[in-house]
């Protein structure tokens, strides 16, 4: 056992066979993560296609000013 968990602050000692210098904790933490991120990615990129597709780019373009405006009254208000 002369690997350590390179987490910062972990350094918990690890078994040669371990190929990422990385606990068992941390790599489910690191996995649970890298799940979400790709689930947001995901349904970002899903929210943009329905934008296009449903005409939203020629929306903004007639009523940019308006909408640049209601947004900066509601940042005011807060």
């Amino acid at each position: 056992m002369t690997k350590h968990c390179t987490y910062p602050g972990c350094g918990k000692p690890l078994p040669d066979s371990f190929k990422m210098p990385l606990c068992d904790y941390h790599r489910a933490v690191i996995k649970e993560t890298g799940g979400k991120v790709g689930a947001t990615i995901a349904t970002t990129g899903t929210g943009v296609v329905l934008f296009v597709k449903n005409g939203g780019v020629e929306f903004v373009k007639k009523h940019g000013t308006k909408i640049v405006k209601v947004v900066e009254a509601i940042a005011k208000k807060r």
